[in-house]
């Protein structure tokens, strides 16, 4: 099932735009009554704001120093602030709004959930264990950090399939044949180990999980 999905066009600018009318409303709110909460709210929008303009104006005129990350803590204030602005409207635009939040939202998770789970490989993933049957139900990986993701994400689908490190498994014991995830920029197995125990490795395709792409080998005895 195909689960990438297109945001709707221009929501980004609506976006903008309706943070643009709330802070104008805002403002003319805070000069005509001088309200703790309007002030309140204007302070909740500075704070990703300023943070904003200060890393771009540093990276422009020194290092480029900024990325957008940077103001994502800062995010759930800008909420705030827009629903402080809105709770000074009718109940007709505050309906129309969250009618507006909720089909944005739902467009957006269909596109988290493409990015999560269908944008890096694993339903390829998922169909090679499916055919491992006929090897171990074991796979080794070498890019440790994520060798809970390997096993929460496949566990419940293969409860009997094994995930070690290579730098926790014994390449001596008795074994048929093993997978091998090989996250590149991680450390290797190395090839004389292989050498010693009469192993070889064998590439079988290009997969991934997570954004973690990876190399996967089958690993057997030469006889």
């Amino acid at each position: 099932m195909d689960l990438r999905f297109d945001a709707p066009p221009r929501t980004v600018f609506l976006f903008l735009i309706l943070l643009k009318i709330a802070s104008t409303y805002n403002t003319i709110a805070i000069a005509k009554e001088r309200n703790p909460k309007e002030i309140y709210a204007l302070a909740c929008m500075l704070v990703p704001t300023l943070t904003m303009l200060a890393g771009v104006i540093i990276s422009i005129y020194t290092t480029p120093i900024y990325r957008n990350q940077y103001i994502f803590p800062s995010l759930s204030l800008l909420a705030l602030f827009f629903g402080i602005a809105l709770s000074r409207s009718n109940r007709y635009l505050k309906t129309a709004f969250c009618i507006f939040l909720l089909l944005t939202g739902l467009a957006q998770y269909k596109e988290s959930l493409y990015q999560e789970y269908g944008s890096t490989l694993l339903p390829q993933t998922e169909q090679l264990l499916e055919a491992s049957g006929s090897f171990d139900d074991t796979v080794l990986y070498n890019y440790d950090i994520f060798g809970f993701i390997y096993r929460a994400q496949f566990k419940e689908r293969f409860p009997d399939m094994n995930f070690i490190s290579i730098s926790e498994f014994g390449f001596s014991q008795d074994f048929d044949s093993v997978w091998y995830f090989d996250t590149y920029g991680q450390p290797e197995i190395d090839p004389s180990l292989l050498d010693a125990y009469g192993l070889t490795m064998e590439m079988v395709g290009h997969f991934g999980i997570e954004h973690n792409e990876f190399d996967v080998y089958l690993i057997y005895h030469l006889d």
